[in-house]
């Protein structure tokens, strides 16, 4: 049920529902502009019942807000189509499926450029906001463009980098098969999914040989245990790991934990050469999933990291400090992505389906990482760096896990890492 003045504003939308108006107000996002799964504690307004229903997306509730007197913030249900209206808002807090946003989006937003002015994240979620001059701390991929469907999209201002190639990508267990199109080739494939990590070749059985060349199987996902020795691991003639875009370092995470992490290789029965390099890989595993934001490597645990696929670290991010976990954490980073110079296309405008470009062949690149000033840098190969890069030599590997609650004495659970599943696919 709704307010006869919020009935009113709707038909005196109608128009603008309807196409012109709102289209040209926002067809296209800013960057920054909405807190994605989070949901502001609104004041209340004089005159609206929240909430409003039947909503069509994000922008007509913007559109709504700012053509409601008083109105300075929203809140709107993609699954549901609600709608809700609010004078201002007191708090911000962890709700799937929710945008909420200002009636107005600026040229630029602060939460892809603003750094932490004391400690982040903190132990108390409260003092982990007030890290930040907004009071808010960025949601995860709140600064990467998206479609009109509003998942991630393809970062098409810069090329993709390959992090690691056949021989330093290892031999992953936990990847998906996936059929390929003829005349396209796995790493094509992997390319066009915004949301693969690492493919690998693993050639089949020579009685399936067609045309006189063996034939090989296209696997996908994120990975685990990839320089674990033994004879289960497969035998690859082909592999690669990606990273889209850009990403700055939020936070160095050492001898601290945040919990809800998944474990994506231990310490044990390892054939890396070094300390430095599992770091690294540890590091590439997290820069490579998109939706990643946390990884976290212990000398004595392994590297964990963040992966949705099985569970998401809560929002606003906290950490414990007394943990034999966070004793022996010793690199780690919280990481926000970026996709500089370009935004999310959406209603009003055409559709572009070209594919992402592809990455040279060749050696793994190295390219400029976006960084932000830290206090403790990094110390990879013997060489201090601001951030972990994405090359074969600093960039990380997370798989974001859902928070574990209270803070135990004791190293997280070891879980296996879940490969995303085909429909999770977010193609051109």
């Amino acid at each position: 049920f709704r307010s006869l003045e919020t009935m009113r504003l709707r038909v005196l939308l109608g128009s603008v529902v309807a196409g012109s108006l709102l289209g040209e107000l926002h067809s296209q996002e800013v960057a920054g502009c909405f807190y994605r799964d989070a949901r502001y504690l609104l004041t209340h307004l004089d005159h609206v019942t929240n909430p409003i229903q039947d909503v069509l997306d994000v922008f007509e509730c913007q559109l709504l807000c700012s053509r409601t007197e008083g109105c300075e913030r929203f809140v709107y249900g993609q699954v549901t189509r609600f709608c809700w209206l609010g004078a201002g808002e007191t708090g911000l807090i962890e709700a799937l499926g929710v945008l909420s946003g200002p009636k107005s989006c600026p040229e630029e937003s602060v939460a892809c450029t603003e750094k932490p002015v004391a400690e982040f994240p903190a132990e108390e979620a409260n003092e982990t906001q007030r890290a930040w001059a907004s009071g808010r701390t960025p949601t995860r991929l709140q600064c990467w463009p998206t479609n009109r469907y509003f998942q991630p999209a393809f970062c098409r201002s810069q090329p993709i980098v390959s992090l690691e190639m056949v021989y330093t990508a290892g031999r992953c267990r936990g990847l998906q098969k996936v059929r390929v199109s003829e005349g396209e080739t796995c790493a094509e494939d992997c390319a066009s999914n915004t949301l693969c990590a690492a493919w690998q070749e693993v050639p089949v059985a020579m009685s399936e040989a067609r045309d006189g060349f063996q034939a090989v199987d296209c696997y996908q996902g994120v990975g685990v245990d990839c320089f674990r020795d033994g004879d289960d691991a497969p035998q690859v003639t082909n592999a690669g790991r990606f990273q889209r875009g850009q990403y700055r370092v939020l936070a160095e995470l050492k001898n601290v934990q945040i919990m809800g992490l998944t474990l994506m290789f231990s310490v044990q029965n390892m054939t890396f050469g070094s300390q430095d390099e599992a770091i690294r890989h540890c590091a590439n595993m997290c820069v490579s999933l998109l939706i990643c934001q946390v990884w976290q490597y212990s000398t004595v645990a392994g590297c964990y990291m963040e992966n949705p696929y099985v569970e998401t670290i809560r929002y606003p991010p906290t950490v414990v400090k007394s943990t034999p976990f966070a004793a022996s954490a010793v690199a780690g980073q919280y990481i926000q992505r970026l996709c500089a110079g370009q935004v999310s296309r959406v209603r009003g405008d055409v559709a572009v389906f070209s594919k992402p470009v592809f990455p040279p062949e060749g050696p793994a690149t190295t390219p400029e990482p976006i960084t932000i000033e830290i206090s403790k840098p990094v110390v990879v190969n013997q060489t201090v760096r601001e951030s972990a890069t994405v090359s074969a030599a600093t960039a990380s590997a997370v798989l974001p896990a859902v928070a574990a609650g209270v803070a135990t004495a004791t190293v997280p659970a070891a879980g296996a890492a879940a490969v995303p599943p085909s429909s999770t696919a977010v193609r051109s």
